[in-house]
């Protein structure tokens, strides 16, 4: 049961933070030169 509920918290905090995960790597991808000009 608590493993599954830890399982449970994972999974969202991961949902939560993947749109912040992919755009970083949008930035990377599609913008390197801009990202190292920095």
């Amino acid at each position: 049961m608590s493993s599954s509920f830890s399982t449970h918290r994972l999974s969202i905090s991961t949902i939560r933070f993947s749109p912040l995960i992919l755009f970083t790597w949008m930035l990377i991808l599609l913008n390197p030169s801009g990202l190292y000009a920095q």
